[in-house]
């Protein structure tokens, strides 16, 4: 397989896990269900502190907490995808600079930022794309719903712009402009096409 439609793939991948995160995301419909979720939670904690909980109250793994690595996974695999272009781009053509791209690109460069902040925690201001303090978390909004109030949720990137608003963008939303960002790279260059190509001549010979 191309080394380019290996990165390629592998960046779906991730985004697709993050799709079926999205679609499970829950939170209680009203304040009723809410209060309830909150006693239960009280609750258990109470139990783990005594070390008196039955094995299957066990806190699990947080959802949220996996959200998150998957986002943090996508958005670096996103960016190291210039990387395997640039090392493994055919040398009998030039091409527009994968690097280039990402720093003119209204949505790569979130995944630059994001890739450096997973991996070293801090980024330096005068490498930032976007904003040093960068990253991921939890928007909580309240509507009305027919059972009554709704709490719902987003998982976003927070960040500040460059008047130093501060902004949140919906990882789901981000993450699938970064994908047509460089499926428009890709097609534009015709690294898509020679890489299927690559491929299938390598799995028909085997």
């Amino acid at each position: 397989m191309s080394k380019i439609l290996e990165q390629y793939e592998r960046v779906n991948r991730w985004y697709r896990r993050l799709q079926v995160l999205e679609r499970q995301k829950t939170y209680p419909s009203n304040l009723q269900e809410s209060k309830k979720v909150v006693r239960t939670i009280l609750l258990l904690l109470m139990l783990f502190k005594l070390k008196k909980y039955p094995s299957n109250l066990k806190p699990s793994k947080k959802s949220r907490d996996n959200y998150i690595d998957i986002a943090y996974a996508f958005f670096m695999n996103c960016y190291h995808l210039a990387d395997w272009i640039d090392k493994s781009k055919p040398k009998n053509k030039s091409y527009l600079d994968p690097y280039v791209y990402v720093n003119e690109s209204s949505f790569l460069k979130f995944s630059y930022d994001l890739c450096i902040k997973s991996k070293h925690l801090k980024i330096y201001p005068m490498k930032k794309k976007v904003d040093e303090d960068i990253g991921l978390g939890r928007l909580f909004r309240q509507g009305v719903g027919s059972a009554g109030r709704k709490m719902t949720f987003d998982y976003v990137v927070t960040y500040k712009d460059k008047n130093g608003n501060k902004k949140n963008d919906k990882v789901i939303d981000l993450a699938k402009s970064c994908i047509s960002e460089w499926n428009n790279y890709l097609n534009k260059e015709g690294l898509i096409e020679q890489a299927l190509l690559k491929h299938f001549k390598q799995t028909s010979i085997c």
